[in-house]
């Protein structure tokens, strides 16, 4: 990225950084963080079906997928008193096919499908009502932008919220303050 438009300041948003390596940013590079509360989820899940014991996590094949899956395998590490199965390298197809199959106690929480594991690829949100209607389980997400598409709730994160927020940033840079004086959000190193 140095050579990449060099002393032009980048402002980013939706940045989701538990996947990302430990390497500072160049002073000219300044944005909102993408902060998902996996934990929230699992504790709203639970209140909700506290006989729960087994937590099936979907998610797709592309680095994003991945990316928010690593997040929260870290964030979940510690929790010992349920049974996690991630569903991460199945066709969508056979995903539905298993879901069907579950116990109306279990924890559905979708992360992410943009590609399957047969290279198929999705919108993440219209997978929702198909694979809801194939569930006797409840399907819980991370994104407010699933609410609506059959995902019962979760600690959701409003994706405007955070364009509103980057779009401030934008108009400050643009209005001629220097990206390397504002208080940088790092990511969080869980």
């Amino acid at each position: 990225m140095p050579n990449f438009l060099p002393g032009v300041p980048v402002v980013f948003c939706c940045v989701e950084a538990t996947g990302l390596p430990t390497t500072k940013l160049p002073a000219n590079v300044i944005g909102k963080w993408l902060t998902l509360d996996f934990m929230g989820t699992v504790e709203a899940a639970r209140r909700l079906q506290p006989k729960a014991q087994q937590v099936v996590v979907l998610s797709g094949t592309t680095v994003w997928d991945r990316q928010i899956e690593a997040g929260f395998r870290k964030a979940v590490q510690g929790v010992t008193d349920l049974h996690f199965s991630y569903w991460d390298n199945l066709p969508v197809p056979v995903i539905r096919e298993h879901l069907a199959k579950l116990s109306p106690d279990t924890i559905v929480i979708y992360l992410s499908i943009e590609s399957d594991v047969t290279g198929q690829v999705f919108i993440p949100r219209d997978l929702l009502p198909s694979f809801s209607k194939a569930s006797p389980a409840p399907i819980y997400g991370l994104s407010e932008g699933f609410i609506g598409f059959s995902v019962v709730g979760g600690s959701v994160i409003n994706f405007e919220h955070q364009g509103r927020q980057a779009a401030q940033i934008a108009l400050r840079v643009l209005g001629g303050e220097n990206p390397s004086i504002f208080l940088r959000l790092q990511p969080r190193r869980n």
